[in-house]
């Protein structure tokens, strides 16, 4: 019998021709497996590229955006700004000059001014802050050392040294001499005695000192004034530092129950806020209006004397130097009160108080200055010295005011 008429063989062929063929498909069909394999890979790579060039097209967009906003190429954004930052341009302000001498100078500090770079205050005070010794150095290119010091929302006459030796001078005469102060306080002082000495110790960081405080009654009013939402009373007085604590005549005036308006720490709050919505006074009513100081000697005299040769007596030599302290004016400055309390005090509502008050104390009426036309540094002559100290010495203006009032 042939083989292809054998119905195994027929089947065996069969379930081979089937095997092959399923083979086959399923070869075809891995293929096409592997083709979209591929084709995910080609595509994640194509991702990864697209990612790779998402950041530098993003980095392009801000520079647009940068210029567009104030860059280089674009225009600023603030008009008055130059360099294309969005914060506006710091303008620093020029702090007035009442004196300026070889060794020293005097300035009359605006009010919310520290007289040096403090952290303490910085969370009170955020934002820029101006301060004072750094302002003082930029404006007169020199290096300056304070005397003595302000509070931040105190104004008046501020000392400060152009060598430290100077300073060290300075800050002793300090101590031999006066500083008299003018503050607006709450209350009618005529129930006290018209001159009053406070001796009351103060303590600070746990340590306790003596201090003395003379308070010199110019002018009060009662308060009616002011109409029927406020009838408070107010006076004005003038202070004398016998010692130097910290806020010591705040807490004396305190002390003695006249707060002095617009403290915020030892004063009245109530009394604060009627001044500040009704009259827009936001500050301390306190202000250093002069100081007067034994003259301390030059350092260039100094150094001068240190090298001479000593030939004369020492009888002669003392005769010699009582001649030349006699000669020797002394370290005398006013200092104008500022305008924000010169207008509180010219309203009508105080003009009563204001002419008593000036009648007692002329310098009161001064009028700020700033001396810049010129300088009593170390290139000026001797008559130009004396010329310049009699243009700004506020003394000649004190005199002329008085004789006003005499006639």
């Amino acid at each position: 019998m042939s083989a292809s008429n054998d119905p195994a063989g027929q089947d065996i062929r069969t379930s081979e021709l089937e095997e092959s063929l399923s083979s086959s498909a399923s070869e075809s069909h891995d293929d096409d497996d592997d083709d979209e394999s591929d084709n995910d890979h080609g595509k994640a790579e194509q991702d990864k590229e697209e990612e790779k060039e998402e950041p530098a097209k993003l980095h392009k967009k801000k520079r647009r955006n940068r210029r567009g906003r104030g860059g280089q190429k674009g225009q600023t954004k603030n008009p008055n700004n130059s360099n294309g930052s969005h914060h506006p341009k710091l303008i620093r302000p020029r702090i007035p000059i009442l004196q300026y001498h070889n060794d020293w100078v005097a300035i009359n500090k605006p009010a919310q001014m520290s007289v040096h770079r403090s952290g303490r205050n910085s969370h009170k005070q955020p934002g820029r802050q101006f301060v004072v010794s750094t302002l003082l150095k930029r404006q007169l290119s020199r290096k300056v050392w304070p005397v003595h010091r302000l509070d931040h929302r105190t104004s008046g006459v501020l000392l400060f040294a152009f060598e430290s030796k100077v300073c060290g001078q300075l800050h002793s005469a300090l101590k031999a001499g006066t500083k008299e102060y003018i503050c607006l306080v709450r209350g009618d002082w005529r129930n006290l005695e018209p001159t009053l000495l406070v001796d009351q110790p103060i303590t600070v960081q746990e340590v306790t000192r003596e201090a003395q405080t003379e308070f010199q009654w110019l002018a009060s009013i009662n308060g009616a004034q002011f109409g029927e939402e406020y009838q408070g009373a107010c006076s004005l007085v003038k202070c004398r530092l016998l010692t130097g604590r910290k806020h010591q005549i705040r807490r004396h005036a305190h002390a003695i129950g006249h707060p002095i308006i617009g403290d915020s720490e030892h004063g009245d709050s109530k009394v604060n806020r009627w001044w500040r919505q009704n009259r827009g006074f936001n500050r301390l009513f306190l202000h250093c209006m002069s100081v007067d100081l034994p003259p301390i000697q030059r350092v260039q005299e100094e150094d001068d004397q240190e090298t001479a040769t000593i030939s004369t007596a020492h009888d002669n030599k003392d005769s010699s130097d009582n001649n030349d302290n006699k000669h020797t004016p002394r370290i005398q400055c006013v200092a104008p009160l500022s305008p924000e309390l010169a207008r509180v005090l010219q309203r009508d509502d105080l003009k009563e108080l204001w002419e008593v008050a000036v009648a007692k104390e002329p310098r009161l009426a001064l009028q700020p200055y700033d001396e810049q036309g010129g300088t009593l540094g170390r290139g000026a002559t001797a008559a130009q010295k004396k010329m310049l100290s009699e243009q700004q010495q506020p003394a000649l203006q004190l005199a002329n005011y008085e004789g006003e009032i005499a006639s």
